[in-house]
């Protein structure tokens, strides 16, 4: 590779060069070097100074090209720099000092990083909890100790829950994962102050308010001001169908709600520190849906934080009850008014006889009286689809989500989907229709988006010039870019289904399948694995391989998606400067060897002519 250095570079290699040629060998030291065509390269240097007679009189210079590890370098830094989670390395000591400290710590607990880099972990640690941090270091020292002696990896990674000290002086707890990586402990922490406070204001409570809240019938809860449940009593969890305080606590409060939007207008009033009588549809853990009724009142602990006092009650069987009431109403009054659908009471002729609000909202109209003088065929886009509605209806009794596009008031178009029955007459005659009407104009947008997102996806994969690929759980290709036919022969189609180990040679398949096992077990990221495969026509070709797991809505693994980069070339590469190395080593040798011998045989004849003068 040719190129030329940064102005601030090549001071940096000439100093380099000088201590050199002074006889100091100098290793990684890293420089750009920018082609003649201005693309950057990274490049980590090592000189090396080769001397005759004691001087040096020529370099040697190696160069290896690390954009590409930069680059992911440089990925992670911003993965770590955008987390909420506090992310610190520190020297692997018994008393370890900061290396490095991400910007999240400074809206968590103060500190720029200048702050605490350079500094003792255990200075900024609650001194109740410094023994236990100090047994997870020996522990980890006897852990390293045993893979020196063994060769043998251990799993060198714990969670701890420690107090850590904020610029302020107020004590934070931390969950804390640490982990041995090298020579540094890299943690990633997360605050659980506010768990721990509700878990403290729980304990403090009378043992008469535990009891009153563990015999209650109706379900309690207390939350924060996020919206997070620590604690509930098993009133609640018989409501929702739960064998335990701790299976509960692990959902998420949307995955209790029937309908998002719900969970969205009770954070909207939850935030107003009081909610009375919320009522929605939620599910059980077995998926049944039923009406519930909650009320939540905002509480001040003496440790100044805030908490929310929840009472929840199933409704289901009131609604009913109420649900019974309406029936003995006008016939169809209360399914008119209490449907959050656009409802509707047509004659067969299409004229609008009953309808609720959302249906007058939904065609864009101000009042009903406007919109009894118009005839519902004509808010059709297309008018066959109004026929087909027809038929469907008078054949079947009812149609169940048709979808037909609407034209409203001022003339824009929405996607809905409509659900009716007949009504029929005396004589068992076609009188009309009854149904709703479901807006999915934005939901179809959103599909649009994702197949536009998705089309670009594979546009992008197909013409970018490393092999694209996705794999479900058990690692068979369920996506390949078409690259795959340049870099390994196969069309993109003959791999779906087969696995990356079928395209190994069996040692190569063994070796990577205990790497994969280790990497699909713990769902971590595929950074950088080097792996053998064969090509269509049997070459071996070298792949760079990095990857992220795919995950469902509950966490649940559904697969790998990443990229492989063909590197056989640099592999190569690599190989012959090997070669070239050892090759320079060996010439060297026989070159400075050489050179003593003639010394040597100099010595020899001074040594013979002395004695010939002495004769």
């Amino acid at each position: 590779m040719s190129g030329s250095f940064t102005k601030q570079n090549l001071k940096t290699y000439l100093r380099t060069f000088k201590n050199t040629l002074r006889g100091k060998a100098t290793e990684h030291f890293v420089c750009e070097l920018n082609e003649k065509s201005g693309k950057e390269h990274v490049i980590d240097f090592s000189s090396y100074p080769i001397k005759e007679n004691g001087k040096v009189t020529r370099i040697l210079l190696i160069g290896k090209d690390v954009t590409e590890q930069k680059e992911t370098e440089n990925r992670y830094r911003l993965i770590t720099e955008k987390t909420s989670d506090l992310i610190t390395t520190s020297t692997f000591t018994l008393n370890p000092i900061f290396t490095y400290i991400s910007p999240s710590h400074k809206k968590a607990i103060g500190y720029e990083s200048s702050g605490l880099i350079g500094k003792p972990f255990f200075d900024f640690v609650h001194p109740d909890d410094k023994k236990k941090l100090r047994s997870l270091l020996k522990k980890y020292l006897s852990a390293k100790a045993k893979k020196f002696l063994t060769g043998k990896d251990s799993d060198d990674s714990e969670k701890i829950e420690i107090r850590f000290r904020d610029k302020s002086g107020n004590w934070h707890y931390m969950e804390t994962t640490a982990n041995l990586i090298g020579s540094e402990i890299v943690s990633v922490s997360r605050d659980v102050t506010d768990r721990k406070k509700a878990e403290e204001v729980i304990r403090n409570s009378e043992e008469k308010y535990r009891t009153l809240a563990e015999s209650a019938p109706v379900g309690i809860s207390v939350s924060n001001a996020e919206g997070v449940v620590f604690e509930v009593n098993p009133a609640i969890l018989k409501i929702f169908g739960y064998d335990s305080k701790e299976e509960f606590l692990k959902m998420p409060a949307v995955a209790y709600y029937y309908d998002r939007k719900d969970r969205e207008r009770f954070t909207d009033l939850f935030k107003q520190g009081f909610v009375k009588d919320f009522e929605a549809r939620f599910k059980r853990k077995d998926g049944t849906v039923f009406w519930g009724s909650v009320t939540s009142t905002m509480l001040t602990t003496e440790a100044e934080s805030t908490m929310f006092i929840n009472v929840f009650e199933d409704i289901t069987t009131r609604l009913k009850t109420e649900e019974k009431l309406r029936e003995s109403e006008k016939k169809y009054s209360g399914f008119f008014k209490t449907s959050r659908d656009a409802t509707f009471l047509t004659s067969k002729d299409g004229r609008l006889i009953e309808s609720n609000n959302a249906f007058i909202e939904l065609l864009g109209y101000e009042t009903k009286d406007e919109l009894l003088k118009i005839r519902l065929p004509e808010h059709y886009e297309n008018p066959e689809d109004r026929k087909r509605h027809i038929q469907i209806i008078e054949k079947q009794g009812f149609t169940k989500e048709f979808p037909v596009n609407l034209r409203k008031k001022d003339g824009s178009v929405i996607n809905t989907l409509i659900t009716s029955v007949v009504i029929k007459d005396e004589n068992g005659d076609v009188a009309g229709f009854q149904g709703t009407i479901r807006d999915i104009t934005e939901r179809k947008r959103a599909e649009k988006e994702l197949k536009k997102s998705e089309e670009r996806f594979k546009d992008i994969s197909y013409s970018i010039a490393d092999w694209i690929w996705e794999v479900d759980k058990d690692g068979r290709y369920t996506f390949s870019s078409g690259y795959v036919k340049e870099s390994l022969g196969y069309e993109h189609e003959e791999l779906i289904g087969k696995t990356s180990f079928d395209l190994m040679p069996e040692d190569e398949a063994k070796r990577v399948g205990e790497i994969f096992k280790e990497i699909v077990s713990k769902r971590k990221p595929i950074v950088d694995l080097e792996k053998w495969v064969l090509t269509k026509e049997g070459n071996k070709v070298c792949l760079l391989t990095n990857g992220v797991a795919m995950l469902g809505e509950n966490g649940e693994l559904r697969g790998y998606r990443g990229v492989d980069k063909d590197i056989t070339d640099r592999k190569k590469a690599d190989e012959k400067l090997k070669e070239k190395i050892n090759e320079l080593e060996r010439y060297k040798n026989v070159t400075v060897g050489r050179e003593l011998r003639i010394i040597e045989l100099k010595k020899k004849i001074k040594q013979l002519e002395g004695e010939k003068a002495e004769l």
